[in-house]
């Protein structure tokens, strides 16, 4: 049996959304009735890498898809269009009192249609549930403007600091770790 089948039925999109999903979705209203929000699962994870090979510069392994199902169902989260992936979010909890996000991609022709809002304010609802997480950070290529724009001016990321030599495959090497201060 594969490691992951016996979990599959867990990992379905939600028959009825609970209270942090609804309030993430009212971002949507105007949209809400185009895009479907939900889960990975078993069936839709290949879609996510696509998406994440497709947005981001850098690539993941096997093992990145493999470990979203070994954790809680709600740190990862995703938007479609017309059954077409066109937004993801995956996250963890990287030590008792924080989030870390591992990756967040929004197709390019979708960036302007709230969708990256909806999934940030779904990861800071999911902090905000949390009274022992006080922060959440994320790396970002320091030449990637509109992410830290999008991180910094729309949800109020601050750079904590530069890291150099953080990718090997990307010229410049470096990143920013981005941060914001949960309050609850």
């Amino acid at each position: 049996m594969p490691k992951h089948e016996k979990s599959q039925e867990r990992y379905q999109i939600e028959e009825k959304p609970d209270e942090k999903e609804l309030k993430a979705r009212e971002v949507l209203s105007t949209f809400s009735n185009k895009f479907s929000f939900g889960r990975v699962t078993i069936k839709n994870v290949g879609a996510l890498r696509v998406l994440n090979s497709t947005c981001l510069p850098v690539h993941y392994r096997n093992w990145f898809y493999d470990g979203i199902f070994d954790r809680e169902e709600k740190y990862a989260r995703i938007v479609s269009f017309n059954d077409i992936l066109v937004g993801g979010v995956v996250f963890n909890k990287d030590d008792v009192s924080s989030y870390y996000i591992m990756s967040f991609s929004v197709l390019k022709q979708f960036r302007r249609c709230k969708i990256g809002t909806y999934l940030m304010n779904y990861v800071l609802n999911v902090a905000k549930d949390d009274p022992a997480i006080k922060r959440i950070h994320l790396n970002v290529h320091v030449i990637n403007k509109s992410a830290i724009d999008f991180y910094m001016n729309a949800f109020g990321f601050v750079q904590k600091k530069r890291i150099e030599k953080y990718y090997k495959t990307l010229k410049p090497s470096s990143c920013y770790e981005l941060e914001k201060e949960i309050t609850h």
